[in-house]
């Protein structure tokens, strides 16, 4: 689940999801507090950038279901 809200990010981990959260340094600075706890997958600045993350992701996980963190 990709989002810019700290309430999407919980919302993708309630329901399994891997997430994405996206936003401008500035925004996620600002609610960086509120996504800690639910250590989005992969933080990006854009839309583009998460993409690119995710699929580089898909292509350098571990077969097993590794779930390591992406900073894009």
């Amino acid at each position: 689940m990709i989002g810019d809200k700290p309430l999407d990010v919980q919302t993708g981990r309630a329901f399994g999801c891997r997430t994405a959260w996206v936003g401008p340094a500035a925004w996620r600075k600002r609610f960086a507090a509120e996504v800690r706890p639910w250590s989005p997958d992969v933080v990006a600045s854009d839309l583009l950038g998460a993409a690119r993350a995710i699929v580089k992701r898909d292509v350098q996980e571990d077969p097993r279901g590794s779930h390591d963190k992406v900073i894009a």
